[in-house]
């Protein structure tokens, strides 16, 4: 029990990122805008689709992988899977997963509205 109890006390709903694009922008520059500022911030490229890209962040032993699909006009940063994040898809109320997720894809949302 106790175990769970700190498990959930560093944990949060793990809910997406939805983002409007301000500007006029191709979908090319989009996905540009998205490799870029992930690198920005330590995030890897995965994996490439026609309107998607899939990043990795790892710090430490902590390691978590999302999916950005966009458009011209927005992207959408969606939760893929993760190591060592007290990820927990059944929690009561939906799933969580640690706090610093969150934190991390901000960061992410920043760092690619900077290069739009």
């Amino acid at each position: 029990f106790f175990m769970l109890s700190c498990a959930s006390m560093k944990s949060i709903p793990l809910v997406d990122t939805n983002s409007t694009i301000v500007g006029t922008f191709t979908t090319k520059q989009v996905k540009e805008a998205i490799i870029s500022g992930g690198k920005s911030k330590g995030w890897k490229l995965k994996d490439e689709g026609a309107t998607s890209v899939n990043l990795v962040l790892k710090q430490g032993i902590h390691e978590v992988e999302v999916k950005v699909t966009y458009d011209k006009a927005a992207y959408k940063i969606t939760y893929v899977d993760s190591q060592n994040m007290l990820y927990n898809p059944n929690y009561k109320n939906g799933p969580i997963i640690h706090r610093t997720y969150r934190r991390w894809v901000i960061n992410l949302d920043g760092a690619i509205q900077k290069f739009l």
